[in-house]
């Protein structure tokens, strides 16, 4: 759970598996949270993986979904996820650079949410370097996981 009124929270590299929901669940009623969750790994999760507020300001890119029941839970507030190519490409004009798809296989649906006031918002933060650079879904996978875990810090 990410919770921290004001809070800029970085979500990057982690892999989330054989868990049950709420992986991760990202703010709380009435706190202004603004997170970027990218390059993570979401497999075989009975249940959803992210769990947004609506007072949560967030960007969702270059993740990867394997047997996911419900890559995302709820999605009221501003959020970009990159669902496609061309939400991709939209993100240079804001971001300076094209923002990375995510991959979603043998998983639940994948909504287009691409409210671009989440790039905006991270905008802010691009020049203080608190905004990663994502890695191409297609790397995610095996970068997560010949980094994670138990003998690996």
């Amino acid at each position: 759970m990410f919770i921290g009124p004001g809070d800029l929270i970085t979500i990057d590299g982690n892999y989330y598996h054989d868990v049950s929901g709420r992986a991760p669940k990202i703010g709380a009623d009435g706190v202004t949270v603004t997170a970027q969750a990218g390059n993570n790994l979401f497999s075989n999760m009975q249940g959803h993986a992210f769990d947004i507020y609506g007072s949560t300001t967030a960007l969702l890119e270059g993740n990867v979904f394997e047997s996911v029941d419900s890559p995302v839970a709820s999605y009221t507030g501003p959020i970009y996820n990159v669902p496609d190519s061309s939400s991709a490409s939209a993100c240079s004009s804001t971001l300076g650079r094209a923002c990375e798809v995510n991959t979603v296989t043998g998983s639940g649906g994948w909504p287009s949410l691409t409210n671009t006031a989440a790039l905006t918002t991270l905008n802010g933060y691009t020049s203080k370097m608190y905004v990663v650079t994502p890695l191409p879904a297609s790397s995610v996978k095996s970068k997560v996981t010949g980094n994670a875990g138990v003998g690996h810090i």
